[in-house]
Protein backbone atom coordinates (compact mmCIF):
# COMPACT_ATOMS: atom_id res chain seq x y z
CA UNK A 1 0.00 0.00 0.00
CA UNK A 2 1.44 3.33 -1.05
CA UNK A 3 1.26 6.24 1.34
CA UNK A 4 1.43 9.77 0.15
CA UNK A 5 1.12 13.13 1.79
CA UNK A 6 -0.53 16.06 0.15
CA UNK A 7 1.48 19.28 0.48
CA UNK A 8 -0.59 22.16 -0.84
CA UNK A 9 1.49 24.97 -2.25
CA UNK A 10 1.74 28.24 -0.35
CA UNK A 11 -0.37 30.21 -2.83
CA UNK A 12 -3.24 27.75 -2.36
CA UNK A 13 -3.04 28.13 1.42
CA UNK A 14 -2.86 31.93 1.11
CA UNK A 15 -5.95 31.88 -1.11
CA UNK A 16 -7.83 29.79 1.46
CA UNK A 17 -6.76 32.16 4.23
CA UNK A 18 -7.84 35.19 2.19
CA UNK A 19 -11.22 33.62 1.36
CA UNK A 20 -11.89 32.94 5.05
CA UNK A 21 -10.77 36.48 5.91
CA UNK A 22 -13.04 38.00 3.25
CA UNK A 23 -16.03 35.98 4.46
CA UNK A 24 -15.54 37.12 8.06
CA UNK A 25 -15.22 40.80 7.19
CA UNK A 26 -17.94 40.59 4.53
CA UNK A 27 -20.39 39.01 6.99
CA UNK A 28 -19.79 41.80 9.46
CA UNK A 29 -20.15 44.57 6.89
CA UNK A 30 -23.33 42.95 5.55
CA UNK A 31 -24.95 43.79 8.87
CA UNK A 32 -24.08 47.46 8.35
CA UNK A 33 -26.01 47.53 5.05
CA UNK A 34 -29.15 46.51 6.95
CA UNK A 35 -28.88 49.35 9.47
CA UNK A 36 -31.46 52.11 9.30
CA UNK A 37 -31.42 55.58 10.81
CA UNK A 38 -32.24 55.31 14.50
CA UNK A 39 -30.49 51.94 14.85
CA UNK A 40 -28.94 52.97 18.18
CA UNK A 41 -31.85 53.29 20.63
CA UNK A 42 -33.66 55.69 18.32
CA UNK A 43 -30.46 57.60 17.54
CA UNK A 44 -27.64 56.88 15.15
CA UNK A 45 -27.30 57.50 11.45
CA UNK A 46 -27.02 54.44 9.22
CA UNK A 47 -23.87 54.21 7.09
CA UNK A 48 -24.56 54.96 3.43
CA UNK A 49 -24.42 52.12 0.91
CA UNK A 50 -21.95 54.03 -1.30
CA UNK A 51 -19.61 54.60 1.65
CA UNK A 52 -19.82 50.95 2.71
CA UNK A 53 -19.09 49.83 -0.86
CA UNK A 54 -16.06 52.14 -0.96
CA UNK A 55 -14.79 50.95 2.44
CA UNK A 56 -15.23 47.27 1.54
CA UNK A 57 -13.31 47.71 -1.69
CA UNK A 58 -10.50 49.86 -0.31
CA UNK A 59 -10.07 47.70 2.79
CA UNK A 60 -9.98 44.60 0.62
CA UNK A 61 -7.38 46.17 -1.66
CA UNK A 62 -5.07 47.43 1.10
CA UNK A 63 -5.31 45.25 4.19
CA UNK A 64 -2.70 42.47 4.36
CA UNK A 65 -4.16 39.03 4.88
CA UNK A 66 -1.52 38.02 7.41
CA UNK A 67 -2.47 40.71 9.91
CA UNK A 68 -5.05 40.02 12.63
CA UNK A 69 -8.67 40.71 11.76
CA UNK A 70 -10.05 43.91 13.21
CA UNK A 71 -13.27 44.29 15.12
CA UNK A 72 -15.80 46.40 13.19
CA UNK A 73 -18.52 48.55 14.72
CA UNK A 74 -20.95 51.05 13.22
CA UNK A 75 -20.68 54.54 14.70
CA UNK A 76 -23.59 56.77 15.67
CA UNK A 77 -22.35 59.28 13.07
CA UNK A 78 -22.76 56.82 10.17
CA UNK A 79 -19.15 55.68 10.00
CA UNK A 80 -17.17 52.61 11.00
CA UNK A 81 -15.01 52.04 14.05
CA UNK A 82 -12.20 49.56 13.32
CA UNK A 83 -10.36 48.15 16.36
CA UNK A 84 -7.47 45.80 17.08
CA UNK A 85 -5.74 44.53 20.19
CA UNK A 86 -2.12 43.57 19.53
CA UNK A 87 -0.15 42.65 22.62
CA UNK A 88 -0.02 45.74 24.84
CA UNK A 89 -1.54 47.95 22.10
CA UNK A 90 -5.15 49.04 21.79
CA UNK A 91 -5.70 50.44 18.30
CA UNK A 92 -8.68 52.25 16.82
CA UNK A 93 -9.47 53.73 13.45
CA UNK A 94 -12.58 55.91 13.29
CA UNK A 95 -13.58 55.99 9.60
CA UNK A 96 -15.72 58.82 8.18
CA UNK A 97 -17.28 57.21 5.10
CA UNK A 98 -18.43 60.52 3.61
CA UNK A 99 -15.04 62.24 3.45
CA UNK A 100 -13.04 58.99 3.34
CA UNK A 101 -10.81 60.00 6.21
CA UNK A 102 -10.01 58.29 9.47
CA UNK A 103 -8.67 59.14 12.88
CA UNK A 104 -5.99 56.66 13.96
CA UNK A 105 -5.08 56.10 17.58
CA UNK A 106 -2.87 53.49 19.13
CA UNK A 107 -2.20 53.30 22.82
CA UNK A 108 0.50 51.28 24.54
CA UNK A 109 -1.32 50.13 27.68
CA UNK A 110 1.96 49.46 29.51
CA UNK A 111 3.49 52.92 28.96
CA UNK A 112 0.42 55.07 28.15
CA UNK A 113 2.29 56.26 25.04
CA UNK A 114 -0.22 57.27 22.40
CA UNK A 115 0.03 57.87 18.64
CA UNK A 116 -2.70 59.87 16.89
CA UNK A 117 -2.90 60.59 13.18
CA UNK A 118 -5.49 61.77 10.67
CA UNK A 119 -5.46 59.63 7.53
CA UNK A 120 -6.86 60.32 4.08
CA UNK A 121 -7.95 56.84 3.00
CA UNK A 122 -7.96 57.84 -0.67
CA UNK A 123 -4.16 58.31 -0.51
CA UNK A 124 -1.81 55.37 -1.02
CA UNK A 125 0.78 56.98 1.28
CA UNK A 126 -1.69 57.04 4.16
CA UNK A 127 -2.67 53.41 3.59
CA UNK A 128 1.03 52.51 3.52
CA UNK A 129 1.54 54.32 6.83
CA UNK A 130 -1.46 52.51 8.35
CA UNK A 131 -0.31 49.06 7.19
CA UNK A 132 3.31 49.71 8.19
CA UNK A 133 2.18 50.86 11.64
CA UNK A 134 -0.04 47.79 12.10
CA UNK A 135 2.83 45.54 10.99
CA UNK A 136 5.18 47.22 13.46
CA UNK A 137 2.69 46.87 16.32
CA UNK A 138 2.06 43.24 15.37
CA UNK A 139 5.80 42.58 15.50
CA UNK A 140 6.38 42.43 11.76
CA UNK A 141 9.11 44.64 10.35
CA UNK A 142 7.75 45.05 6.83
CA UNK A 143 4.61 44.25 4.91
CA UNK A 144 4.41 42.63 1.50
CA UNK A 145 2.07 44.61 -0.79
CA UNK A 146 1.46 41.35 -2.67
CA UNK A 147 -0.08 39.98 0.51
CA UNK A 148 -3.20 42.07 0.10
CA UNK A 149 -6.57 40.81 -1.03
CA UNK A 150 -7.49 40.70 -4.67
CA UNK A 151 -10.06 43.26 -5.73
CA UNK A 152 -12.22 40.51 -7.23
CA UNK A 153 -13.43 39.49 -3.80
CA UNK A 154 -14.78 42.93 -2.84
CA UNK A 155 -18.14 42.17 -4.48
CA UNK A 156 -18.84 39.84 -1.54
CA UNK A 157 -19.20 42.91 0.68
CA UNK A 158 -22.09 44.39 -1.28
CA UNK A 159 -24.76 41.71 -1.06
CA UNK A 160 -25.61 41.46 2.63
CA UNK A 161 -29.10 40.93 4.02
CA UNK A 162 -28.25 39.38 7.39
CA UNK A 163 -29.63 40.52 10.73
CA UNK A 164 -28.07 43.43 12.56
CA UNK A 165 -26.05 42.68 15.65
CA UNK A 166 -24.17 45.90 16.50
CA UNK A 167 -21.06 45.43 18.59
CA UNK A 168 -20.08 41.96 17.38
CA UNK A 169 -16.69 41.55 15.81
CA UNK A 170 -15.67 40.21 12.46
CA UNK A 171 -14.07 37.44 14.53
CA UNK A 172 -17.41 36.13 15.73
CA UNK A 173 -18.90 35.74 12.28
CA UNK A 174 -18.48 32.73 10.08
Amino acid sequence: MNKFTLHPDESFLRDLQRDAFNRLVANRLEEFYALQDGWLDGEGRAPGREGLDWFASTFDNHYPKDLPLPYLYPTAEGGIQVEWTMGVYEISLDVDLEVKQAEWQDLNMATDKEVDKTLNLTEENDWSWLVDRLCALAGRVMHDPGNRASSSSSSQFRSGKSGVLPGLSAHSQG
